[in-house]
């Protein structure tokens, strides 16, 4: 099983383009894939962050939206990764064009068939906070500064690679070899170009 961690900034495009790329390499390669989406909180927020913090923090910063989404991303996760990684790209979707909000982010959570009142109390939630906690821990043990990368820990590899170009062509060249032999590159390519 091959694990791939996205490090991103949850405000940026790029990111946004990159998860959606990588969801359509999991449906590309041929081997198991654990996908985990982990949103980077700026390192000096992170050590002054409190459950009250983000209780009484606005979204007026870019910081403490960060900080929201992770939670609300985090909250997502505990119906599956795989709606949350849904729930998390439509957010960045609706935030190119709409403010942060409660109201938005409920929207967002009804159209990822989460189930909102569930999803409300999590993104409150202490667990949730903790979750979050550990996500930004996991982030600093594997990469040496806090910028958005990709990590892949290969079962056959000795060391995990990290991937700070994330262009298409690196994309490519290094998930190709763990893609099925009936896919070519410029098939892949096709599936990227989204």
């Amino acid at each position: 099983m091959l694990d791939i961690y996205h490090f991103s900034n949850p405000l940026s495009t790029d990111c946004l383009k990159t998860e959606e790329r990588l969801l359509q390499l999991s449906y590309d390669l041929s081997e198991r894939v654990h996908l985990r989406f982990i949103p980077l909180l700026d390192h000096h927020l992170v050590a002054k962050l409190t459950p009250s913090y983000l209780r009484d923090s606005t979204t007026d910063n870019n910081d403490q939206k960060s900080c929201h989404i992770a939670m609300d991303y985090k909250a997502a996760q505990v119906e599956g990764n795989k709606k949350a990684r849904r729930f998390l790209i439509n957010l960045q979707h609706a935030l190119t064009s709409q403010a942060y909000s409660l109201a938005l982010v409920t929207n967002i959570a009804e159209t990822a068939r989460l189930n909102v009142d569930d999803f409300l109390v999590n993104r409150e939630a202490t667990e949730t906070f903790q979750a979050v906690l550990e996500d930004q821990a996991l982030a600093k043990q594997m990469l040496s500064k806090a910028d958005p990368c990709i990590a892949i820990d290969d079962p056959t590899a000795i060391d995990t690679q990290l991937l700070t170009n994330l262009s298409i062509d690196n994309l490519i060249a290094t998930f190709a070899p763990h893609c099925a032999k009936s896919l070519a590159p410029d098939i892949l390519r096709q599936h990227l170009s989204i």
